[in-house]
């Protein structure tokens, strides 16, 4: 795909990636309570001219990394986002409103983090026969 233009900006109202990740603790349970609300600080945006598609990627300050800065892309294919989900979220009010104004999509997020990554785990060996019942020994 050839990219004809290509453009940086910073949005026009304030953005933040929510992130939601699923970690297993040492005694064996599930956890969603880590939660990261990251700023966004612009928006890539690309034009490919042979299949007239839109393409763009927030650009995220992400204080965990060196540079601070990382692209939505990458952020998603970290290891500490390897058992979650993300959300970009343009957020027109002060961020000492974040906590509850993003209540209701983090707890969308942590619903969608149990439905991929928290499953019940099954026994090493499962006996099938005992599975299907007295008929199936014939």
């Amino acid at each position: 795909m050839i990219h004809r233009a290509e453009s940086l900006c910073t949005p026009g109202v304030r953005m933040v990636l929510v992130a939601v990740y699923a970690t297993k603790g040492k005694d064996g349970t599930w956890d969603t309570d880590d939660v990261e609300i990251l700023p966004v600080v612009a928006i890539a945006a690309k034009y490919c001219d042979d299949s007239q598609c839109y393409y763009y990627n927030a650009i995220i300050h992400d204080p965990a990394e060196d540079g601070g800065l990382m692209t939505e892309e990458d952020f998603t294919d970290t290891v500490r986002n390897s058992q979650g989900v993300t959300r970009l979220v343009a957020t027109p009010w002060p961020a000492e409103e974040d906590d509850e104004r993003l209540k209701e999509i983090i707890n969308r997020l942590k619903k969608r983090v149990r439905e991929l990554y928290i499953r019940s785990e099954l026994p090493e060996e499962i006996d099938f026969a005992s599975l299907l019942g007295p008929e199936s020994s014939r």
